[in-house]
């Protein structure tokens, strides 16, 4: 019945986005939107999770940090997906303020028994590739599960990858992917 559905809905576990334009769909329709992608897969493959889109086109992640409790105490999630950073370096941020207030994030998603990493494992590492650019064994895991997606999708796209993973030759169609930045 609906109402069963909407009570499902209700109890069903939260995955939390909080994002910038890319994760708000900034000049997208909303199907287009990888966050509406990711809900229309989840209930594709009967996978009983609830997404919250708490991102706002133009925020940073100082904007991110100030808005993260409010959230995880409203919506108690399961997983936390932050989607921040690129704002931060368009405006010139330093990298470790950056870095400060992902750091606090993950701690207070931590805190509140949020899962920060599904299927990649833990954090081993992050390395600065310049001043404000940094890459982590899971931007580098996220980024090979997204390729293969695409690849075994559109096996003759091209694929430029930040971390690496070249391929396809149809340069009609081309996916960057860069996924700490969350580029798709």
């Amino acid at each position: 019945s609906p109402a069963n559905a909407q009570q499902a809905t209700a109890t069903a576990p939260v995955i939390l986005v909080v994002g910038d334009s890319i994760s708000a769909g900034y000049g997208l329709a909303p199907g287009e939107v990888w966050v509406s992608q990711l809900e229309a897969r989840l209930r594709s493959e009967k996978l009983p999770y609830r997404v919250v889109n708490a991102s706002i086109s133009g925020d940073t992640m100082a904007g991110g940090r100030s808005r993260l409790p409010a959230l995880l105490k409203e919506h108690r999630p399961q997983v936390v997906v932050i989607e921040l950073g690129g704002n931060d370096a368009l405006r010139g941020q330093p990298h470790h303020a950056t870095r400060t207030n992902l750091d606090a994030m993950v701690t207070a998603a931590q805190a509140a028994g949020a899962i920060l990493r599904a299927g990649f494992g833990n954090v081993q590492s992050v390395r600065f590739k310049g001043e404000v650019d940094v890459v982590s064994d899971v931007d580098e895991q996220a980024e090979q599960v997204i390729v293969a997606l695409i690849r075994r999708r559109f096996p003759t796209h091209g694929v430029l990858a930040e971390e690496g993973s070249p391929g396809g030759d149809d340069t009609r169609f081309r996916w960057i992917v860069d996924p700490l930045d969350g580029t798709t």
